[in-house]
Formats: C-alpha cells, sequence, structure tokens
C-alpha cells in the first residue's frame, strides 16, 4: 500500500478530518416572536408570527441548518423563557468562530434607569410575553422586562464563547418610545414609560439618546470577544411600524427589510453593505422610520461564509404541475415578482445570452417564498426539469396604492371616486390600506381634509374650500406622488460588469472627505458627490434625488449645468468629484438618492421637468426614461410592464435630514 494512501486511513480511523472535506462555520440562530401578549398585560396584537417565516427562509437561504434555527413564540417567550434559550441554544451551543443570530419580533418599551448610564435616564427594554404595560408601584415595576443592559450581558457571554474569530448579529424589531401622533398601521412599543410619575417629571425628555446594545465589561478586552453588529427598527424616540408584504400579509418593517437584503446578499456583503440596503428597503416600507445599527459594520458578513445571491433557479421536486405551468421555491424575497419573464437554459449554462433557451415562462403569482410560472410553449417534462433558469425580463412589484376613505361629505366622496377610476394604480378598499383619506373638523368648525399614510406621515392636509372637483384632483396629485416616489426608492438593480458606486463626500472643518459612514445630516450641512466605476464596463450615469415630501429632482446633472448626458461618462477604473456643491435642507426625514448607471447615454431631466411628458427627442428612447416617465402616471389609463431587460446599475443613498441643535 502506498505511504500517502495509508496516511488516508489512519486519519480516518483516528477521526481525524480529511482535508477533502469542507469545514464550514458552525451557525446558530434564535427567533423570538410575541403576537399575542398575556390578556393580562394590556399590550395589543402584533403580526410577528408571519416574521418567524420571513426570518428563517433568510437564514436557510444563506446556509443555516433548520435544525440549527430555534423560535419562541407567544407564550414559551416570558424573561425567563428567552433568557434560557439564549443561554442553552446560543451560549452552550456556540463553539469558537462560530457564528450566531439572535432576532426579535415584538413590543418594545423604555423604563426608569437603574445604572446610571443612558442620557435620557430610561433603560430600553424587550418587552416579554408576561410584562405588563403599565407602571404600578409595589405592584409591578417592570421586573419581566429585559432591559438592554440585561440583554447586553448574555449577548457578551455569547461574544467570549464564540471568541474573536466569531461573529454575533442581533436584529430587534421592535421600538421603545413613541409620540402623541399614530398612523393606523400596528406600531411595536408605546409611549408609556414603566416608570413611576415623579420619576417621569424630572426627566430631560429633550435629550436625544440612541439604541445601544454594545457595553462591553471593562474586565474583558475587546480582542477576546467575537465581534457583534445590531439592527434596530427605528431610533430609541421612533416608532416602529408593521409593514404589508408583497403577499398582502402584516409583518414587521424591519424583519421584511432584513429578510429582502439578507436573502440577495453576495458573498463579499459587508455588514456596512447589508444596512445600506435594508435602510433603503425601510425608506419605500415605513420611510418615518429610521433604522438604527451599531457595531462591526465593516467586516464581512457572516465571516465571508455566505453562499451568495442565486444566479440561477432551479425547479424544485414537485415543482412540475402541467407542461405549461411549474412552481419554484423562490419568490418575491428573490426579485420574482409578478410580471419577470424567464428563460430556461441547459444545466451548467454559465452565459444565456449567448446561449439558445430551452423555453421562456413569466411568473404569474408569487409570495415571498414561491412562485407560479406560466410557459410560453407547452414543454414536456423530462425536457426542463433540471434546466438552470434565469431572469429575462425583472419586474419590480406593484405601482399601486390602496386608499381607505373616511369622508363625511357625500359630494366629495364622489369626486374622489370619480378622479380615483381613470387610475388603476388606486384602489379603494378599507382593510389593510396604504393611505387613509379623511375629514375632519377644522379651526373655527370649517371642515378640513387630509390625506395620511400608516405611519402617520401626512401626504396632504388643508381646509376644505371651493370646488370639491379641485380638492378631489389636488388629492389625486398626492396620492400619485406617493406612489411613485415609494416605487423609486425601492427600484433597484445590481450588474457586476457595471459596479458604478456612489459616495457622499461630507464638508469637516475646511475640506471634503470621504468614507465617514454619514447617514445622517442637518439642515446648512453642505456635501459633494464621487462616483467610481468598479465595473468591467464604461458607462454613463445620471443621480436622482427622492424628497421626503415626494420631490423628485435631477442633481447629476445639476439643475444649469453645461453637462450634457453625454459627457456625464466613466471609463472602468475611473472616479469623479462631482464639482456642484449640495447643501442640506427642509424637509425632514429620509431622503434617497439613486445613481443611475447605463450603457448608453440617458436624459431624465426633461421628463422631470414636465411631470412625464418630456419625451420628445428623435431617435430611441432608452428602457429606463420610458420606465421613469411612466412612473408620472398623469396620462396613465391602463396597466403599464415595468419589466426592463437592458442592462442597467443602480446604486442608492440613504440619510436623513434633521434639524440640528
Amino acid at each position: 500500500m502506498k505511504p500517502f494512501l495509508m496516511f488516508l486511513i489512519v486519519l480516518f480511523f483516528l477521526g481525524g478530518q480529511s482535508f477533502f472535506t469542507e469545514n464550514k462555520t458552525e451557525k446558530t440562530a434564535l427567533i423570538v416572536a410575541i403576537s399575542e401578549y398575556a390578556e393580562n398585560t394590556g399590550w395589543s396584537k402584533l403580526s410577528s408570527d408571519n416574521d418567524v417565516d420571513l426570518v428563517r427562509h433568510a437564514l436557510l437561504t444563506q446556509g443555516f441548518v433548520n435544525d440549527d434555527i430555534q423560535v419562541l413564540e407567544n407564550e414559551q417567550a416570558t424573561k425567563k423563557g428567552i433568557i434560557e434559550a439564549i443561554e442553552k441554544h446560543l451560549i452552550q451551543k456556540a463553539k469558537r468562530g462560530g457564528i450566531a443570530v439572535f432576532h426579535f419580533s415584538g413590543h418594545g418599551q423604555q423604563i426608569q434607569d437603574t445604572s446610571a448610564d443612558e442620557l435620557d435616564g430610561l433603560d430600553e427594554a424587550l418587552v416579554p410575553y408576561d410584562s405588563p404595560q403599565k407602571f404600578k408601584k409595589g405592584i409591578y415595576e417592570g421586573k419581566n422586562l429585559l432591559r438592554d443592559d440585561e440583554l447586553g450581558a448574555l449577548i457578551q457571554k455569547l461574544r467570549r464563547k464564540l471568541g474573536k474569530k466569531g461573529q454575533v448579529l442581533v436584529v430587534l424589531d421592535a421600538c421603545h418610545s413613541g409620540t402623541g401622533t399614530r398612523g393606523f398601521s400596528t406600531a411595536r412599543g408605546t409611549d408609556i414609560v414603566m416608570a413611576d410619575s415623579l420619576y417621569l417629571k424630572n426627566l430631560k425628555r429633550n435629550i436625544r439618546d440612541d439604541n445601544r446594545l454594545n457595553s462591553e465589561s471593562p474586565s474583558i478586552s475587546s480582542r477576546e470577544l467575537a465581534p457583534m453588529v445590531s439592527f434596530f427598527g427605528a431610533g430609541a424616540n421612533q416608532l416602529n411600524y408593521e409593514a404589508i408584504s408583497s403577499d398582502g400579509q402584516s409583518v414587521g418593517s424591519l424583519s421584511y427589510a432584513f429578510s429582502q437584503a439578507f436573502s440577495k446578499a453576495k458573498k463579499e456583503t459587508s455588514y456596512r453593505a447589508l444596512f445600506e440596503k435594508i435602510q433603503l428597503n425601510m425608506a419605500s416600507l415605513a420611510p418615518n422610520q429610521s433604522p438604527q445599527s451599531e457595531g462591526d459594520l465593516d467586516i464581512p458578513l457572516l465571516g465571508g461564509e455566505l453562499l451568495g445571491k442565486v444566479q440561477y433557479f432551479k425547479i424544485p421536486k414537485g415543482g412540475w404541475e402541467t407542461p405549461t405551468r411549474l412552481s419554484l421555491e423562490e419568490g418575491t424575497l428573490s426579485g420574482l415578482f409578478p410580471g419577470t419573464t424567464l428563460r430556461f437554459f441547459p444545466p451548467d449554462t454559465r452565459r444565456p445570452e449567448e446561449g439558445t433557451s430551452l423555453a421562456s415562462g413569466k411568473v404569474i403569482h408569487a409570495s415571498p417564498f414561491t412562485s407560479l410560472i406560466e410557459l410560453s410553449d407547452s414543454i414536456r417534462k423530462e425536457e426542463i426539469m433540471d434546466a438552470w433558469i434565469f431572469i429575462d425580463q425583472q419586474h419590480f412589484g406593484d405601482l399601486s396604492v390602496r386608499v381607505k376613505l373616511e369622508l363625511s361629505r357625500k359630494n366629495l366622496e364622489k369626486k374622489v371616486i370619480d378622479q380615483f377610476s381613470e387610475f388603476p394604480v388606486i384602489g379603494l378598499m378599507s382593510d389593510k390600506p396604504d393611505l387613509l383619506l379623511q375629514t375632519f373638523g377644522g379651526e373655527k368648525g370649517q371642515d378640513s381634509i387630509r390625506l395620511v399614510t400608516t405611519h402617520a406621515k401626512i401626504l396632504y392636509k388643508r381646509a376644505i374650500k371651493g370646488d370639491d372637483s379641485s380638492v378631489a384632483w389636488q388629492v389625486l396629485q398626492s396620492i400619485l406622488a406617493h406612489v411613485q416616489c415609494s416605487f423609486l426608492r425601492g427600484f433597484d438593480m445590481k450588474m457586476e460588469e457595471m459596479n458604478v458606486q456612489m459616495e457622499l463626500l461630507s464638508f469637516k472643518d475646511t475640506a471634503f472627505v470621504g468614507n465617514t459612514g454619514q447617514t445622517q445630516f442637518t439642515v446648512g450641512e453642505k456635501f459633494k458627490i464621487r462616483i467610481s466605476n468598479n465595473g468591467l464596463l464604461p458607462v454613463y450615469f445620471t443621480v436622482i434625488d427622492i424628497q421626503p415630501n415626494n420631490e423628485i429632482n435631477i442633481i447629476i446633472p445639476a439643475p444649469g449645468s453645461r453637462h450634457t448626458s453625454r459627457e456625464l461618462f466613466l471609463q472602468p477604473g475611473a472616479q469623479m468629484d462631482y464639482q456642484t456643491v449640495f447643501e442640506i435642507m427642509p424637509p425632514f426625514g429620509s431622503e434617497v438618492l439613486k445613481l443611475i448607471a447605463t450603457l448608453s447615454p440617458i436624459d431624465l431631466s426633461p421628463i422631470a421637468s414636465t411631470r412625464g411628458s418630456g419625451m420628445t427627442k428623435s431617435g430611441t428612447v432608452h428602457p429606463f426614461e420610458k420606465l421613469f416617465s411612466a412612473t408620472y402616471l398623469n396620462n396613465q389609463r391602463g396597466s403599464f410592464d415595468f419589466g426592463l431587460g437592458t442592462m442597467i446599475h443602480v446604486d442608492s443613498k440613504v440619510f436623513e435630514i434633521e434639524k440640528g441643535e
């Protein structure tokens, strides 16, 4: 027997690991989801149960094993139950260099700080199943709440067990405080603080205090601990609202945004890049919220062991239904929206654009996890079951809105319905609406009207004066602007060959500097935009600004600029600092910048300035110009196919505009 073969046999009998077997990092996860709290607690019902499948599917997509994902729901999720699950499932099972994820969906609350480590005098806390909402001195003072200090101590034990080569990710889809202004969607938290009234009276409530979880013990060197990253659904002083998923289910806004971003993350994705995608998703789902992050954001996600976004799909066992219809175990979380067209190729096809397809089809129905495909032509099962399936033309979801009417003036209601009837994108319904249009008593007894989002953002508010038709028309314009901006905020395409990135250069002291990671700006601050082409192809580019009040501007080329669309061009490896200085101005809220990179010049300025009717130039119109024009909906009387098959790359930046001190 040859010595080398003998060596392998000895390794086998000694229990050694063959170097032909990949050594996968241990990954564990704990999902805590509380939808129904104990009856005597006073907490409202949530849709946290819908978050479980979202988060679990995202984890499984990126290499977690179902047996290593523990789920704690409702009565299981008492304070004692949560602590025991963290200790037994995460800490005891943790191995050096492993990955651990803790996800919480439920209510949050603030409580009197007992350790004097909070600027505003209040601890943030997660609300377990058995924690009453209201403070009763001497009876219930919050002992069942899981404070951020307590959770932080448990996570620190976990980090120490995992060691410096491990990683911990914490995702908290809850909020801890709020304001008197509420939307009509469910909020995951309360402005009722768990504290004595005298204590609250003496608080300095104007102090801003961010979410914090990563408070290391001074006795433990950070070099001994696994890096940690935390994501929060909202700021410590904000409400965290639920959202509606692609299949009409109420879900946690952070859970949904996280699952969308995590499912599509690539091998080289960092936590910062993941959070930027979460911010972008949240800007569309819940524009009144500011998701927060803390920790080691610039390290590779899951230690660089992501499976990565799947570039093709396969028909699962049991996916064949008829010669013209099949189903996939991938859905909207993977970008398969109804209307998306697909092409089927022989297995191991690496360049589908150069190959001959076996069949083609279209997604006719999709949930976050599954999709139903209608084939263009009949085909035999054995010809297609092993095929690799690629997206041909990407569809980007519905351009639609659900509106609930609460109008006391019948003539106004009739005018509104007449105006809406000409726009199929607007649906009237009372169940799970996106917007609420209502009349109310204004000053001096005069009727007023307001249009409000589920998250309490007022899109339109006026005293009712003059002709009802005019009021209905103004409301319609506000709704169409909201639909357009919601669609464009969430619009995203990535092309490896066109990896163009945008960076905001903030003005610090005497110069513009980059790589600050700044996501919050105050009025009066200034910035420039740096654009880098890290891809393989030369590109043209433009930049769109989507303001918090649903106004859209083209800022590159800057208004009045002498640059033509053909001059906004970058070769591979090139970088440009655009010389226009931009100054932060109101309105306050989440602002989104979108860099659109294409292989041929596009000119969006005339489209924006004429609100969709400015495509009068001769020659070929770029598909994105058509799409951008159609989103204005001014002349849209039927459905519009938002499929986009050309090569386009989109890079987005989301930041908050604040008043400052």
